[in-house]
């Protein structure tokens, strides 16, 4: 089904006969498409469709929830990013750990609530620094530059 393009059909199917392993496949090579097409709430519908202790232990299930939320749920989505980070820290994922980083950064702003938060994560990538992750593709560097760059106009001006 899902190799037909019937990839929402596929995710209902996995979900309703429990087939989670299944549909955390479909997420992980869906989910980018989804987000781009600005289907937010049918990525959010999927990862709530599995077990909340399976979601919570895989790094890249926590980052896609945390994108599922709408802006206005920025706070919501950055405890996702949070925790993702951790997950992504512990194993060793260079690419995860600074998109996390990056997403994080994103919702402090979008919440435009306490600013200050964004100060424990500027001191990480300064301890972290962007220059010796070689391994990172450029668009993520560039994320994470941009980021830095928002984050430090906030707060060191």
């Amino acid at each position: 089904m899902a190799s037909s393009g019937r990839i929402e059909d596929a995710a209902d199917l996995y979900a309703d006969i429990g087939d989670t392993a299944a549909l955390i496949q479909l997420i992980h090579a869906n989910a980018i498409g989804i987000i781009a097409q600005g289907r937010l709430e049918i990525l959010n519908n999927w990862l709530n469709r599995i077990p909340a202790h399976t979601v919570s232990g895989d790094p890249w299930l926590l980052f896609w929830l945390g994108m599922s939320f709408r802006p206005a749920a920025a706070n919501k989505a950055g405890g996702c990013f949070e925790k993702a980070f951790e997950l992504f820290q512990q194993s060793r994922s260079e690419v995860g750990t600074y998109l996390a980083w990056s997403k994080i950064i994103d919702s402090i702003v979008l919440a435009w609530d306490d600013f200050k938060r964004l100060d424990a994560w500027i001191d990480w990538l300064d301890s972290h620094p962007l220059s010796e992750q070689t391994s990172l593709p450029v668009e993520i560097q560039a994320k994470v530059a941009s980021c830095i760059a928002g984050a430090l106009i906030i707060r060191r001006p």
